[in-house]
């Protein structure tokens, strides 16, 4: 069995948490031709669809059920590698975060937390059950998860956030839409950071997900044939690519996009 599992500092494992396990399963593999796999979670506790099929799954998609989500709406969770969970989750809160569920065990996987950064925009804290490197490769592959980007109120705060949590250091560079910043690992980028303004009205903070597609156009046209909707239209973003905003049918919130060649 091969498994993403995220090197510490870097996302991994991105998850869907829905309402309709079988519209979203529907979907998906529609629009990225996803291979699926349905594995039980143990009695009583439902259905955990891994994305990727049984044997080289990088991602994951689950029912909410129970009154624990009452409120929660459909959204993905990306997860980052860190060398302790329990550590990390405590220097959450020491940073101005806040602990959405504390760390607990995945048998033989891993020890996870759900947390917020001060800013309120979750993501996950992940300790691996050993030290080897098992990702699949991700990135320009088509129906790959390839960035996570963090789209906050407070900018300044998140890159003291991230830099004290996770080691990151920020990069800005200005870009036509604003000031971009890539967080970096080493010399390497690992996720990237917008400021939010008043043009996205009342969103909260919140990290998006990414997925690789080999034309931005003819999928947010697909998107619509699955029952999903268009967000932000297909858009160019120079020597990056060109991105879609998307919703799927159950009103999780996702991006596409058709990386640019790179030089």
């Amino acid at each position: 069995m091969t498994t993403m599992t995220p090197t510490i500092g870097t996302f991994g494992w991105s998850e869907l948490a829905t309402r309709d396990l079988a519209a979203a399963k529907t979907f998906y593999a529609g629009l990225f031709g996803w291979e699926l796999y349905d594995d039980s979670m143990g009695e009583g506790m439902g259905t955990y669809t891994l994305i990727g099929g049984k044997t080289d799954h990088f991602g994951g998609m689950y029912e909410m059920n129970g009154p624990q989500f009452e409120g929660v709406p459909p959204n993905w969770t990306n997860y980052v590698g860190v060398a302790n969970c329990d550590a990390a989750a405590k220097h959450v809160t020491e940073l101005g975060g806040k602990v959405l569920m504390p760390p607990m065990e995945i048998p033989g996987t891993g020890r996870f937390s759900v947390v917020t950064d001060p800013g309120g925009a979750a993501f996950a804290v992940f300790q691996s059950a050993d030290d080897k490197d098992k990702r699949v490769p991700c990135g320009d592959t088509a129906g790959a998860f390839c960035w996570r980007e963090l789209n906050t109120r407070d900018s300044a705060q998140a890159r003291a956030f991230y830099s004290r949590l996770l080691g990151w250091t920020a990069v800005e560079k200005e870009m036509a839409s604003g000031t971009y910043t890539s967080f970096m690992q080493g010399d390497q980028p690992v996720a990237g950071m917008m400021q939010m303004t008043s043009e996205w009205g009342e969103a909260p903070p919140h990290w998006m997900t990414y997925v690789s597609v080999a034309d931005c156009d003819a999928s947010a046209a697909k998107v619509e044939t699955l029952g999903g909707t268009i967000c932000v239209p297909p858009t160019d973003v120079p020597e990056v690519g060109r991105f879609a905003v998307i919703n799927d049918p159950t009103g999780a919130t996702i991006s596409i996009i058709k990386l640019a060649p790179r030089g």
